[in-house]
């Protein structure tokens, strides 16, 4: 060990220890324990919160954040703190800072028995990506590829060859985007789960009237989906559509990353078969019906 870590070894030492008579003399807590409290929270898997039980002299306020709460969002969980509990004197006297014990249990359960808290819809969307299974594929040069989330909706949109860069890329300062009529040429409306929509994958795809239909080389992530008109596109984004459908979704993404091109001739006519005005429809699937495709014969940008 060199003689520079032997000396801040020392003063850590050094520092720890005089925090530990300050802690005695004062009656509070050590940063030392909060910092194991975290490495509780880390280790031990499902844990939303570590706090610790010290005898110190003054009970702290349990329902405000800071003090003795130290809060990593916005809620109660998860969290670390410290609480005090000083012993009594008389044993029919109870533990001095136990009511404000007692108030943050209560804040805890009533907060673990809400289902409209940000830390379950946190749990709730990490035990739904996790329980799924990963795909596993197989290119034609024998490379095995992987989507990590191969239930997540696949938003699936017809993109004209010309407007490819323009949707991946975006135009100027508007970032990548994707519109398309809200109905098909017959009327017909198009059947997607907007309320889906949010957080999904984009997937582009091609292709002349009688197929075959393939993926673009790119795929993004959906941060929002909306049903406009032609003047919220032109605004939005400088484009102007130019069919006559009064009603558009227009979608905008972010992380655009390459996707390496798929077959999904049979796909498109199975989700679009119906009536000829609705084969160029944007459709939705789920991404393991699109990644576990084989990639064409010729693969195209």
């Amino acid at each position: 060990m060199r003689k520079g870590n032997v000396t801040e070894a020392k003063a850590l030492g050094a520092e720890v220890a005089a925090e530990e008579r300050a802690a005695k003399a004062t009656g509070t807590f050590k940063n030392a324990d909060l910092y194991k409290m975290h490495t509780y929270n880390e280790a031990i898997r499902r844990t939303a919160g570590s706090y610790v039980l010290f005898p110190g002299d003054t009970p702290m306020n349990s329902t405000k954040k800071g003090g003795n709460r130290f809060e990593r969002y916005h809620e109660v969980v998860p969290g670390v703190g410290a609480f005090a509990l000083k012993p009594p004197t008389d044993k029919d006297t109870p533990p001095a800072g136990l009511p404000q014990l007692a108030e943050f249990v209560g804040e805890l359960l009533r907060h673990h028995s809400s289902r409209f808290t940000q830390s379950y819809r946190i749990n709730d969307l990490t035990h739904g990506m996790l329980e799924e299974a990963p795909a596993v594929y197989t290119t034609h040069h024998s490379i095995q590829e992987t989507a990590a989330l191969p239930l997540a909706t696949a938003i699936m949109g017809y993109v004209q060859a010309e407007k490819r860069e323009l949707f991946k890329k975006g135009n100027g300062n508007t970032g990548p985007f994707f519109y398309c009529r809200a109905t098909d040429e017959e009327g017909h409306p198009l059947t997607l789960d907007i309320s889906a929509a949010q957080g999904a994958l984009f997937v582009g795809w091609g292709g002349g009237h009688a197929g075959p239909y393939r993926t673009t080389d790119w795929m993004g992530r959906v941060t929002s989906c909306r049903l406009v008109g032609k003047q919220t596109i032109f605004r939005e984004t400088g484009v102007e559509p130019t069919s006559d459908t009064v009603h558009y979704l227009l979608f905008k993404l972010e992380d655009v990353s390459p996707f390496a091109p798929r077959d999904i001739s049979e796909l498109v006519k199975a989700r679009n078969g119906v009536g000829k005005g609705g084969r160029y429809r944007t459709f939705q699937a789920k991404f393991k019906e699109v990644f576990v495709l084989p990639p064409p014969a010729v693969e195209v940008g």
